[in-house]
């Protein structure tokens, strides 16, 4: 298997992550804070959460030629007031529709307990910066309409916002956002 290590400041994005991190993952997943701002629902149990989830492990068997997405679990790098101990606290990843396109999503969550500490800003600049040394060019982010948090972070980290909302398999929808931003918009407001 193969592993992929990123480091911020102050965290180690890993993935895969770790079998033992599904009771963290469940806990998370399972939170209304977070599965309201999410695609996949309520998480009921640990069981059904590995289930859903088993590709942030599997992912990292495929080889790297053949690989279209990462997962990468967040964990602080030091023990602090905020970050009391060195655990799973959430994950960011990248996906690609095939293994040649230059155009990635972007998706995460953070556990609200670390929610207003720059978690999700500083983890998603690295897995982009890791993503563009893949060859891809283009990332989407695609927050739920409701997730305001999550459409600041992206807008803050240069995400253009498309104005576009498309709708979800669950009968929400998603807003588009998109970096960098358009070249045709860029000509346009000069």
């Amino acid at each position: 298997m193969r592993e992929t290590k990123l480091k911020t400041s102050r965290f180690l994005l890993k993935s895969p992550v770790e079998e033992d991190d599904f009771d963290e993952i469940t806990e998370i997943k399972s939170n209304p804070k977070v599965y309201l701002t999410q695609l996949y629902g309520n998480i009921t149990s640990r069981e059904y959460c590995r289930f859903m989830f088993q590709h942030y492990i599997t992912d990292a068997r495929v080889s790297l030629a053949r690989r279209k997405r990462w997962v990468f679990g967040i964990y602080p790098l030091e023990t602090s007031y905020e970050f009391p101990k060195r655990k799973y606290i959430g994950n960011v990843g990248i996906s690609k529709n095939a293994v040649s396109s230059e155009t990635a999503d972007l998706f995460f969550e953070v556990s609200p307990d670390y929610w207003g500490l720059g978690v999700a800003t500083e983890c998603i600049s690295k897995a982009m910066e890791f993503a563009f040394e893949q060859g891809v060019k283009r990332i989407v982010a695609d927050p739920v309409h409701g997730n305001e948090a999550s459409k600041r972070v992206v807008t803050k980290l240069g995400f253009h916002d498309t104005g576009r909302s498309v709708p979800t398999y669950t009968g929400t929808s998603k807003h588009i956002y998109v970096f960098p931003k358009p070249k045709a918009a860029a000509r346009i407001k000069n």
